[in-house]
């Protein structure tokens, strides 16, 4: 675990392909970081797409506790999705999106473009 303080962070986690497979992947890899602590996991939620997207997205809400910086923690869930087999090719197609949503003391996305909003999954 990092040596700095420990602050709350929420992590958006989504997919609309194969969705259950690519979120259980997903969780798998966030609770075997050893930077990050998991307090709190939210149930999913499926709801349509927006923002360009394709179909059926679901959605869920990870609380979690970190030393990292933001900047830090967002390039290691860029990294995880792109592990994960995430493509950004336009075609809307998601197979998982990690989205660095709150950092404690730090900022509050406020307006996150998906559905449900990620306060809704609390």
């Amino acid at each position: 675990m990092s040596e700095r303080p420990l602050r709350l962070v929420r992590i958006g986690l989504g997919s609309n392909s194969a969705a259950a497979v690519n979120l259980a992947r997903a969780r798998a890899a966030l609770a075997a970081d050893p930077d990050l602590q998991p307090v709190h996991l939210s149930d999913e939620r499926s709801g349509p797409a927006v923002a360009g997207g394709v179909g059926v997205y679901v959605n869920q809400l990870l609380t979690a506790r970190t030393g990292l910086a933001s900047d830090e923690l967002n390039a290691r869930l860029k990294a995880l999705e792109a592990a994960l087999g995430r493509v950004r090719d336009g075609s809307g197609v998601v197979a998982i999106d990690l989205d660095l949503l709150a950092v404690e003391g730090e900022f509050e996305e406020p307006e996150l473009r998906s559905a449900p909003h990620w306060r809704a999954l609390l």
